[in-house]
């Protein structure tokens, strides 16, 4: 997908589609400057609020077996550890 159709969807849908994408961990800055322009408060807020609604979204979906890890301010979507071996 190109950056500048990205653009077009959401926060939430963009921070997914690049969690997925990556396929491993990914900082914090590094996801945020594939999102935003620029680092504001604003664009913090944001942030914080897409990707704590994606996490609270795969906790508590139970059809889905992805979950979103967060360690050392970096990001990743994964398995869920239910699971893993």
């Amino acid at each position: 997908m190109e950056i500048e159709k990205l653009k077009e969807i959401s926060p939430k849908g963009r921070i997914e589609a690049i969690l997925f994408a990556y396929g491993e961990a990914i900082s914090k800055d590094k996801l945020m400057s594939l999102i935003f322009r620029e680092k504001t408060a604003d664009s913090e807020a944001s942030f914080n609020s897409a990707i704590s609604e994606l996490k609270l979204k795969y906790e508590s979906d139970f059809n889905s077996g992805l979950c979103i890890l967060e360690s050392n301010n970096k990001f990743e979507l994964v398995a869920k550890s239910e699971l893993g071996p």
